[in-house]
């Protein structure tokens, strides 16, 4: 009958603060910490410091995760202290490990409302940041709890600088609030007023004499950082201002608060009368003018006053008066014209090196309509400038001081 003989096979033992240099491929086993080691040829890898072993420790559940020995940490740490619900891990450097560490953020946590407020989370350009949701126009509003959702409108929000009579000498004509910024209310607008606070005892309060005695009011922008404050919403009524109290004198400055909404579509309403096209006036917002109008219906511009045009393509009613081509001495310059009700300039003027046929039709009996040919020093600077001549030009050739005129064919002298 053959003898079986089990063998056990015990590694060393011991504390961590006893375990010895491990012969080559010897395991070693501390007790206390529950850590296994085995050991390393010295010769291959020496120990760092006087007194020191060398050995691998082998990975198990007790092990201390040394971070600095992971591949990429270039020898930083990971400090994960006192971690809490909304911290974010974050590279900060310590001056102590004269390098970056790997640490739970302490700033403004990303959720709960502690954290140090000084700070900040930097998250560089508007580019580097991408939200989903929302639609082309929306923006992102908050609840006042620190939700954020999508909505169609947005709010803005400036502190009263001043509350003052538009007249001193006429209180009822109306009031005119100054905002501390520049403020981006179009006229019309709806908005509240609040925690307008007086000075001392002295005051009354503007926010019941809005509309149907509320703190709701319509604006009408006079300047960048004032408007007045209407309790209807046709702010162009005279019957519609809110008178001034004198009692407001009282306002302690920057204390009230006013606040509208804008929406993508906008809601102000335009400056200027029907057909006027729209522009940014002196005050800061858009107005029109009677001097600048557009007819959709008959594709009609109509510009009164003087006017500098590139690229003028259409038809031109009025008086003329300037450089054609100022840029090239081979077009032709006005000098003055004048068109009268039954005289007419028709034709093109290319611009280039061809010049068209230009015909004008002028009333016999007006005075002082000038107009310039093209002007040439000879028959080789003419040809370079108009290569492809059209029946009827003319030009003034400056070597025989002669007019000339193409007849299909060829350049003629006419005189």
């Amino acid at each position: 009958m053959a003898i079986v003989q089990i063998s056990k096979i015990i590694h060393r033992t011991g504390s961590y603060a006893d375990l010895p240099q491990l012969d080559a491929g010897e395991i070693g086993f501390a007790t206390d910490e529950q850590r296994v080691f085995i050991g390393n040829d010295p010769t291959i890898v020496p120990p760092v410091g006087v007194g020191a072993t060398t050995q691998t420790e082998i990975l198990t559940d007790a092990s201390p995760l040394d971070f600095s020995r992971i591949d990429g940490a270039s020898n930083s740490v990971m400090n994960m202290a006192n971690i809490q619900t909304g911290d974010i891990i974050v590279a900060n450097y310590v001056s102590s490990l004269s390098g970056y560490a790997w640490e739970n953020w302490k700033g403004n946590l990303l959720t709960g409302s502690t954290g140090n407020a000084n700070v900040k989370l930097n998250l560089g350009p508007a580019a580097n940041l991408k939200l989903s949701g929302g639609v082309n126009g929306f923006v992102l509003q908050t609840d006042g709890t620190g939700n954020l959702t999508w909505t169609t409108n947005g709010t803005l929000s400036y502190k009263i600088a001043n509350i003052a009579p538009a007249n001193i000498a006429n209180y009822n004509a109306g009031t005119v609030i100054t905002t501390a910024t520049p403020h981006y209310f179009g006229t019309a607008v709806s908005v509240t007023i609040s925690d307008c606070l007086p000075t001392g005892a002295v005051g009354s309060s503007i926010e019941t004499s809005g509309v149907s005695g509320t703190n709701q009011f319509y604006v009408k922008r006079l300047s960048a950082n004032t408007f007045s404050i209407h309790d209807e919403s046709n702010v162009a009524s005279t019957t519609g201002f809110v008178p001034y109290n004198p009692l407001w004198a009282g306002y302690t400055a920057n204390s009230g608060d006013v606040v509208g909404q804008i929406s993508p579509t906008g809601n102000a309403v335009p400056g200027g009368a029907n057909t006027q096209i729209q522009f940014q006036d002196t005050s800061g917002a858009f107005g029109g003018s009677a001097n600048l109008v557009f007819d959709k219906v008959t594709n009609t511009l109509t510009v009164n006053g003087n006017t500098n045009s590139t690229n003028f393509n259409g038809d031109f009613y009025g008086n003329l008066h300037g450089v054609i081509g100022a840029t090239s001495a081979n077009l032709a310059t006005f000098t003055s014209i004048t068109v009268n009700n039954n005289a007419n300039v028709i034709g093109n003027l290319a611009v280039g090196n061809s010049i068209t046929a230009v015909e004008s039709t002028v009333d016999k009996a007006t005075t002082n309509v000038v107009m310039q040919l093209a002007v040439y020093a000879d028959d080789t600077a003419r040809d370079a400038a108009i290569t492809s001549p059209a029946a009827g030009m003319m030009v003034f050739n400056q070597t025989n001081a002669k007019f000339q005129g193409y007849d299909g064919t060829a350049w003629v002298d006419l005189n």
